[in-house]
């Protein structure tokens, strides 16, 4: 059997990697950085939450910032829960994860594959590794390293004064709506109506 090496798309993206950065107030800033096969960065997206404000994403240097939910005041988000997960209806399993301690959640796909999240309560029930399964294919993504304490204000800066676009938010809506969680998606619409009534103060 000879087998030909394909060779790789322009800006064909090859890996990604992500840091994120949070506040003990809940205040978090996400950089994703997506690289093609020459190891050059060929997109970038950036996810902010602020409490009291909202959780927004910047996929351009121009903008517009992009609505994706609605964020508690820090009286809440400065307050993490002690939670193992095992009261979650996709709990699967406990393991461990680079020495954190971490609950399993599992979601089945459509097509027979699965999305799993491990999530450590010593980080804020943050995911610390996610595995996807499907037909065919295999996607992981790791932590490669967790720094304690507050990062620095320079990670943060100030959030970019643009235009707020509610298109995505929007779309999550009609999305949920088609797969029949009505109740959901008028919670959505409720959210999205309050989020809308704050920035017209």
């Amino acid at each position: 059997m000879l087998t030909i090496p394909r060779k790789p798309v322009p800006h064909e993206i090859k890996r990604s990697e992500a840091i994120r950065y949070q506040r003990s107030d809940g205040t978090f800033k996400v950089v994703q950085l997506y690289y093609d096969f020459n190891e050059v960065v060929v997109k970038k997206n950036v996810i902010f939450g602020i409490p009291g404000q909202g959780v927004f994403g910047l996929n351009s240097p121009n903008g517009p910032l992009e609505f994706h939910s609605a964020m508690p005041p820090k009286e809440k988000t400065s307050y993490v829960r002690d939670d193992d997960g095992h009261s979650y209806p996709s709990f699967v399993r406990d393991d461990t994860v680079q020495g954190y301690r971490t609950y399993v959640l599992r979601f089945q796909e459509d097509d027979g594959g699965y999305y799993e999240m491990y999530c450590a309560p010593e980080l804020d029930n943050e995911p610390v590794l996610t595995v996807s399964m499907s037909p065919g294919s295999v996607g992981i993504t790791d932590t490669v390293e967790v720094i304690p304490g507050d990062p620095d204000d320079k990670a943060f800066g100030p959030l970019p004064n643009f235009l707020v676009s509610y298109e995505f938010f929007k779309s999550k809506i009609a999305i949920t709506e088609k797969a029949g969680n009505h109740e959901i998606a008028e919670a959505m619409r409720r959210e999205l109506n309050e989020q809308i009534a704050k920035e017209n103060l």
